[in-house]
């Protein structure tokens, strides 16, 4: 009998074992990689990004360590992916800074309108555009907020493009 319940807790965990999730190799790299930081070495960068790429949807701390030690490079799309991870996993977002580029502010537009503040996503897609006329994400992205087709239809334009211009003709119409 006693050897029969020293064995109990043996069984029980080889019965709950296949139940268990095995360990995502990915996170291991991950935390290898964090464990000896080579944030100027780019093979080191993207290796971590590939990770961190795959494990958006882990609740792990190494994550967002991951997309922090990319952000320290203070470069707009390390930023900007720091900025959508956290918002992404309801966490504090990055403090708005002066001069911030293209991709983080796009991020902070859609942002807003993911919060569903549409008056707050037109104002900053409109100062967005005054900083970087040329960005056709944020004037597109600024399109479909209104449901204005574009000035000009590109027949080789993609498929949100065309898909937008037909969607304002069909709603200008009534």
């Amino acid at each position: 009998m006693l050897g029969f319940l020293i064995s109990l807790p043996c069984w029980g965990s080889a019965l709950l074992a296949p139940f268990q999730e095995p360990e995502n190799p990915d996170l291991g790299a991950l935390q290898a990689k964090l464990a000896e930081p080579a944030l100027g070495d780019r093979d080191w960068r993207v290796s971590v990004w590939e990770h961190l790429t795959r494990l958006e949807h882990v609740g792990d701390p190494a994550v967002l360590q991951g997309w922090e030690a990319l952000a320290a490079s203070g470069a707009d799309p390390d930023l900007a992916n720091l900025f959508l991870f956290q918002r992404r996993q309801g966490l504090p977002r990055l403090p708005l800074q002066e001069g911030e580029g293209p991709e983080l502010t796009l991020e902070r537009c859609l942002a807003a309108w993911g919060d569903g503040d549409l008056a707050e996503t037109a104002r900053r897609l409109r100062a967005a555009l005054e900083r970087f006329p040329e960005d056709r994400r944020l004037q597109e992205n600024l399109l479909w907020l209104e449901m204005r087709r574009p000035a000009v239809i590109e027949l080789d334009g993609s498929g949100r493009h065309l898909a937008l211009a037909v969607l304002a003709a069909r709603d200008a119409r009534g």
